[in-house]
Parts: C-alpha cells; structure tokens; sequence
C-alpha cells in the first residue's frame, strides 16, 4: 500500500470512532443526554488512549504500510476536546450529523496539517454501511470501492480474533 507516498492524499486507517458515534447518536432518541454524553465521552476516552498512531505490529509484513496500519495524527487531547464540542452543539441542538461532520473535519483537517497534505483518503471498512450519513456530512463525498479477491481476503481473515477459524467458514463469510 502506497498510498501514504501520494503527495496530495493523506491516509487514514481504522476510523471507527465515526461509526461508534453515528451509532450513539441514532440511539439517542429518547435516551438522557447525560446518559449519551456519558457514553460518548467513555467510548472516546478509551479510543484515544493510543493517539496519535502511526504503526503497529499487528499486521502481517505484507499487509504493512508506508505509514503504519493505523495512520492517525490528530492527538488525544483535540480529539477530547472536539467530543466536548460535539456534546455542547448536540446538547443546544444543532443536528447531530452536522455536530458529527465538524468533529471529524477538525480532526482530519490537523491530521492533514501534521502530514503536509491536502485531501483525506479514509480507509475504514465499516463505513460501507454508513454511506448515506457519510454523504449527508460531506455532500462532495467520493467513494472508492474495492473488491479484494474473496481467497486472499479467507486467508487474511483466519489468524485475526474476530471472525471465521476456518477457511470454508471464511470463504462463505466473504
């Protein structure tokens, strides 16, 4: 993968607090707001204990990249400091999709400054399933779909603690 060597495209891998928040705030009707800002800080503040990464031995040498697979800049600190303003606009209620899309604007656009780049190429799988909300945050959205071979992808798949253990198990659930 080199797509951190771009010199526009910056890279960013395994986003998935996006997709945790998307999904406190579509369970947030009818919950206290205490209790969802409870859970929202409780969840970042455990997401973000490892900021900023930018590698990690989790990989299989040849799944390793120019950047690291978890190639995240922006720093604990903002990142609570912007889920305290995500809070404060929900709370005075300003649309949750807005007061998500400018979180994580913020904290792309110091990832961008810490890499001297332009434009956000975000590689988080799991937002296959968030595509609308994605396009209602950031209406000039490009999606890029890939389709890895269904083998290679069985193959990768087996060592990892989430999913399939064996191979015809992992070729069906791909």
């Amino acid at each position: 993968d080199l797509l951190g060597m771009h010199s526009e495209l910056s890279p960013i891998y395994e986003t998935d607090f996006v997709t945790a928040l998307a999904k406190l705030a579509a369970c947030d009707e009818g919950i206290d707001f205490v209790e969802f800002a409870g859970d929202v800080m409780q969840y970042m503040d455990d997401w973000t204990k490892q900021l900023p990464r930018s590698s990690s031995g989790s990989k299989a040498v040849h799944e390793r990249y120019h950047h690291g697979p978890h190639h995240l800049l922006f720093s604990r600190d903002l990142a609570m400091q912007v889920t305290k303003r995500f809070l404060d606009e929900v709370r005075v209620g300003r649309p949750t999709v807005h007061a998500l899309e400018r979180l994580c604007s913020c904290l792309f656009a110091d990832h961008l400054c810490h890499d001297g780049k332009r434009f956000v190429v975000n590689k988080t799988p799991a937002y296959v399933f968030m595509l609308p909300l994605l396009a209602e945050m950031y209406p000039g959205l490009k999606v890029v779909h890939c389709i890895r071979d269904g083998r290679d992808v069985a193959c990768s798949v087996l060592p990892r603690p989430f999913g399939p253990d064996t191979l015809p198990v992992a070729a069906q659930w791909w």
